[in-house]
């Protein structure tokens, strides 16, 4: 994920971010909805200077889908709280608890080959 910050008075020192994750429940053997995406804590928030991360999520052996909240905001260097603070809520389904594929990929950049016709 990517984000950006400005700031029209100061600069901007940092970020704190937050992901959280809310799993199906799993209920008499059927696979109930996912509740609605739970707010971070205040624990959940980490600092970062950087604009960008890799996250990784792990997949329930359980349930099929999981909706995620991300949220970032800004640090300026006067201390002022981010008055427009970032977030992004989305679900990731898993088509097959048995054998975890991906049905669609893309990726922007260099390809690279690895002989025999390989590519990555």
């Amino acid at each position: 994920m990517y984000w950006a910050g400005s700031d029209r008075d100061g600069a901007v020192v940092g970020y704190y971010f937050a992901v959280v994750e809310t799993p199906a429940r799993a209920a008499g053997g059927r696979t109930e909805r996912a509740p609605r995406c739970l707010a971070p804590k205040a624990r959940d928030y980490q600092f970062t200077t950087r604009t960008d991360s890799i996250f990784i999520f792990h997949a329930s052996e359980e349930v099929s889908e999981r909706r995620t909240r991300f949220l970032s905001t800004r640090s300026d260097n006067k201390g002022r709280p981010d008055p427009t603070p970032a977030r992004f809520v989305f679900s990731a389904y898993d088509a097959s608890l048995r054998s975890p594929s991906s049905t669609s990929l893309k990726a922007v950049g260099t390809i690279y080959e690895l002989g025999a016709g390989r590519q990555w």
